[in-house]
This record gives structure tokens, C-alpha cells and sequence, in this order.
């Protein structure tokens, strides 16, 4: 949500999607990867073990992606 734009009318949007991640790999802070470093890998992940960004390659988000919901909110407090 902290990373939600707002609309001119202060409104945020989310969208909630189901994900079918697949074989994982660890990715680098930093990393240009743009696709997997092997066919035995689907997406990419920050973190194995306590994951914060999950990376879905541009080739399989027809495939694994799919918007459940959309969510839209506007902060009743002004924070930072």
C-alpha cells in the first residue's frame, strides 16, 4: 500500500493477485536479472527463507498471474 500513488481524488489502488510461483531462485539486491538463469527456475525471489519481493518473469505473467481483486482506499492520516 505505502507504495500505492495517489489518484488526484487521494484515492490508492491495489491489486490482489493469486501467484503460482514455481521453482524459485534467490536473486541479488540490486540484480538486472530479466529472466531465469536457467529453465529450471519459473520466478525469482529477494530472500528463500523470508521472502519480501517475489519477481514473476515478463514470460510468465499470462501464465501465473492472476488478479483477484482490486482494492481502493485513501489514508485518513497524512504519514510519511
Amino acid at each position: 500500500a505505502s507504495m500505492a500513488e495517489p489518484a488526484d481524488n487521494g484515492e490508492r489502488h491495489v491489486i490482489l493477485c493469486r501467484v503460482v510461483m514455481g521453482n524459485i531462485e534467490e536473486l541479488e539486491l540490486g540484480s538486472q536479472q530479466a529472466k531465469p538463469s536457467c529453465e529450471e527456475f519459473d520466478n525469482g525471489v529477494d530472500d528463500v527463507m523470508n521472502s519480501r519481493r517475489y519477481i514473476v518473469w515478463s514470460t510468465n505473467m499470462n501464465s501465473h498471474i492472476l488478479p483477484e481483486y482490486v482494492v481502493t482506499f485513501t489514508n485518513s492520516v497524512q504519514t510519511q
